[in-house]
């Protein structure tokens, strides 16, 4: 019986790593002294320059520099996949697979997170926060889409 307890949960432990990649332990440490890539975020719009993003390792800071809470989703976008505006147009981010997020940030902080981005590789930031009207600020602009080189 103990034995089946310790496989189950093994197996969950597996899967877990398997569908999420959600373990700390694999996870790689940000990078010691690289620049981050400052993406600032206002009503309804990012702010960054796509050039600084680079193939491998990048150190990204999220800062919210509007006057309502925003936050950051980072999607990569395949090849043949329609842009992340037709994709939005159409209410269907199904093409889009969703990598990394930074949590709703309120007017004046930041959050900062290390991705690993593949060369020659569509990739969108998206705001999925709802405003009191119910609206979803992706929805107002608050979208973009970018490729590495």
């Amino acid at each position: 019986m103990c034995r089946a307890v310790r496989l189950n949960a093994v197996v969950a432990v597996v899967a877990c790593l398997t569908v999420f990649g959600c373990s700390s332990a694999i996870s790689k440490p940000l990078p010691p002294s690289s620049t981050p890539v400052v993406v600032r975020m206002v009503e309804y719009r990012f702010q960054y320059d796509a050039r600084d993003i680079h193939p491998g390792r990048n150190t990204i800071r999220v800062q919210n520099i509007g006057k309502f809470s925003h936050n950051l989703t980072l999607f990569i976008v395949p090849d043949d996949a329609p842009t992340i505006e037709a994709q939005q147009r159409a209410n269907d981010f199904g093409e889009a697979r969703e990598t990394a997020l930074v949590f709703t940030q309120t007017p004046g902080n930041a959050g900062v997170f290390a991705v690993d981005f593949r060369p020659e590789t569509r990739y969108a930031f998206l705001c999925r926060f709802r405003d009191p009207d119910g609206g979803f600020h992706y929805n107002k602009g608050m979208l973009s889409e970018f490729r590495t080189p």
